[in-house]
């Protein structure tokens, strides 16, 4: 039995924004926001602190939709939406807010609105202290991933349910800054501020290497879009970050086919072949076009005499790119795991290393 003293922790809230607006029913309060309301309200000043109110009073003040500044939810609530992450059950309660930085407040959603320019959303994240695990009870960074995942996992019902698909998955990284309350059986509470990167911040002091530099103005320059395996590599990691598993498995698979494809084609033209010759190579007798796994394991040793369908490189690709990738693009199955989406890049990066030298 703990002593008298010591405070057992019951519950663990995460608070943070949303970058844009769920339009789902108020389900939080902010009382700080309804203080600051009612002292406008009565001309009372100097107004109260909020950081959802406007800063100041500015000449030529409008409002669209509503003749007030803020927003308050309707004085009945509606009831905090519950989800299952794995073991772990989450309740999370969000409010709808105006964005209090703009000379015209817009009150209400505008489709598209992707960056919360017009409105965006506060959201709470309540977990039961026992039901974490012991060794994680502590780790704001954790906490913090899963209260964005819980998020998320409302977030990917939302976009299709609610027939909003400009809505997406976000990143802590994107929030930046939570707050971590932790509620005690007493009824006390211990608050703490925590905000992350996906890295080390980069100081204004500097900018993008001179090298880099010269590469963009002189890409620019010209009338011509990125490199495709380049966008595609980029996309890749855009979707890991987003915690988008399948569509990272998927470009994985489209990644690994788009370089083969231009490294056959400059191998031959290397060896002497013409144009025609070429597009040849990419054919079956029948005219069809060869599968990937064809390019891959015959037409590679046609033009490079290396057999790549003898290395594990091949087989890791064929293992944990092209067949989930079949899947998934084919309807056989829809869900991918973190490790899966990672694993996939991974044997990708690992082949085109290997055949780069070949």
């Amino acid at each position: 039995m703990p002593e008298k003293s010591e405070r057992v922790p019951v519950q663990i809230r995460i608070y943070f924004d949303l970058p844009f607006v769920l339009f789902v029913k108020d389900s939080l309060r902010d009382t700080a926001l309804e203080a600051w309301a009612s002292a406008y309200a009565a001309g009372t000043r100097p107004l109260p602190y909020s950081k959802y109110a406007p800063a100041g009073e500015k000449p030529g003040f409008m409002a669209i939709g509503g003749g007030f500044p803020v927003y308050l939810p309707p004085e009945e609530l509606a009831e905090p939406y519950v989800l299952r992450l794995g073991s772990l059950v989450v309740a999370i309660r969000i409010l709808r807010r105006v964005n209090p930085h703009r000379d015209t407040v817009m009150m209400g959603e505008v489709p598209g609105d992707r960056s919360g320019r017009a409105s965006f959303s506060s959201v709470l994240v309540f977990m039961m202290y026992n039901e974490l695990d012991v060794a994680l009870r502590e780790d704001v960074r954790f906490l913090a991933q899963t209260a964005v995942d819980a998020a998320n996992k409302l977030i990917s019902h939302y976009r299709v349910i609610a027939d909003r698909p400009y809505v997406r998955s976000v990143t802590v990284s994107e929030v930046q800054d939570f707050r971590v309350i932790t509620e005690y059986e007493d009824g006390s509470e211990h608050s703490m501020e925590f905000g992350s990167g996906s890295g080390p911040m980069h100081g204004f002091g500097g900018a993008i290497e001179d090298d880099v530099d010269a590469a963009l103005r002189a890409a620019i320059a010209e009338d011509d879009p990125p490199s495709i395996e380049l966008t595609l590599d980029a996309d890749i990691r855009d979707h890991l970050d987003l915690h988008e598993w399948r569509l990272a498995l998927i470009q994985s698979g489209v990644l690994f086919e788009a370089w083969l494809a231009a490294f056959l084609r400059n191998r031959f033209a290397a060896n002497g072949l013409d144009p025609s010759a070429i597009d040849a190579k990419f054919a079956k007798p029948s005219g069809l076009p060869k599968s990937a796994t064809a390019l891959a394991a015959e037409t590679l040793r046609d033009a490079t005499g290396f057999n790549f369908a003898g290395t594990p490189e091949f087989t890791k690709w064929c293992e944990k790119v092209r067949d989930p990738r079949n899947d998934l693009v084919h309807g056989a199955r829809f869900n991918v795991t973190a490790a899966e989406a990672h694993e996939a890049y991974d044997a990708v990066l690992k082949a085109v290393e290997l055949l780069s030298t070949k």
